[in-house]
């Protein structure tokens, strides 16, 4: 019973170590884009005796400006934006353009401008999600075939045989290919990797640092749309004795039931979190405090069948705008409540 879910996590944005990577990757693009362009300024000069040489020379010039523009945009608000992936591909395919530019007024698909599609794809490989990497195959396999069609202008619309072309065009589709898989494959581990650092490993609720990033996205999405967010905590009474009594597995068996217990009286859009070892916490998205207190008697009534339990309810933004606040304050009512269960 895994209660942390891929496609949530995608829904909230990306994790501390995705966000990361891509931070970094606009930093390598830029710096691959003034690598590719240094080799590219190279060969222009090396055959300058060639036709459009200045155009060319232009083209690059333009490449490694726009570089330098994407080096000074704030990278870090770029991927925390819903618009990230629309930059990284528009930014793929103008570099997919240039190069078949530069490649049809050299030779056509015979010219060396034409390889760095292939590090083009490599690099889109290294951290575009799926639909983004397809889409940036899809434009350079089409880009080539384009080029492969209509030649060269540099010795006058030179045509290479079709054989030539077609092995291009299997290369650079086989290529994309495995770029694709690489892609899905890479998708996949990160996804199995952020679901192992969430996820406790004997009730399948949220870990204490899982709860925490869907607290703290759940807060940010009441923020944006004047919602409530309440905070159930838990805390069973009497666990310690059952472990000294029964033994370590009979209280593990306990806690994955109460796990199982409180998942079936949720709603699919609210978690679970083992903050501790016998502490657990209900997150209650959309839900007003009035109501938050009704979920934990029922929840606290339920348990009752083989564990006593107390809880503590908290409420943004009430009792508070951030998780730190709202679970202390979920906590005092917490203790607040036992209190008052021993005094009765």
């Amino acid at each position: 019973m895994f209660l942390v879910r891929t496609g949530d996590q995608r829904a909230m944005g990306l994790d501390s170590s995705r966000l990361r990577l891509r931070v970094q990757v606009v930093t390598a693009g830029v710096w691959v884009t003034y690598m590719t362009c240094a080799a590219l300024a190279g060969w222009a000069v090396a055959t300058w005796d060639r036709p459009y040489r200045e155009l060319t020379l232009a083209l690059v010039c333009v490449a490694v400006v726009s570089a330098f523009v994407v080096s000074r945009l704030p990278a870090e608000r770029i991927v925390r934006s819903r618009y990230r992936e629309a930059f990284f591909l528009s930014w793929s395919l103008l570099d997919v353009a240039l190069v078949c530019t530069l490649a049809y007024l050299d030779v056509g698909i015979t010219s060396p401008a034409t390889l760095m599609l292939f590090l083009m794809l490599v690099f889109s490989a290294l951290s575009y999600p799926l639909a983004s990497m397809i889409v940036v195959v899809a434009a350079t396999v089409i880009g080539v075939a384009v080029v492969g069609v209509v030649g060269g202008v540099a010795y006058g619309n030179f045509e290479p045989d079709a054989p030539y072309v077609a092995m291009f065009l299997v290369s650079m589709a086989l290529t994309g290919v495995l770029c694709v898989w690489q892609t899905r494959l890479g998708e996949r581990q990160r996804d199995e990797l952020a679901e192992l650092s969430r996820t406790d490993p004997l009730t399948g609720c949220l870990n204490r640092r899982g709860f925490a990033e869907r607290l703290d996205a759940e807060l940010g999405r009441a923020e944006r749309e004047g919602t409530d967010v309440a905070l159930v905590q838990l805390d069973l009474n009497g666990f310690k004795q059952v472990n000294d009594r029964h033994g370590h597995a009979a209280g593990d068996e306990l806690l994955c039931w109460v796990a199982s217990t409180m998942q079936g009286l949720l709603r699919g859009s609210d978690s679970i979190g083992r903050l501790g070892g016998d502490e657990f916490a209900l997150l209650l998205p959309g839900v007003p405090v009035e109501e938050a207190r009704a979920v934990a008697a029922r929840t606290v009534a339920a348990l009752g069948e083989r564990i006593g339990s107390a809880a503590g309810v908290a409420c943004h933004s009430a009792d508070g705008g951030d998780g730190d606040e709202l679970l202390k304050r979920a906590d005092a009512d917490l203790y607040a409540a036992k209190a008052q269960r021993l005094a009765g």
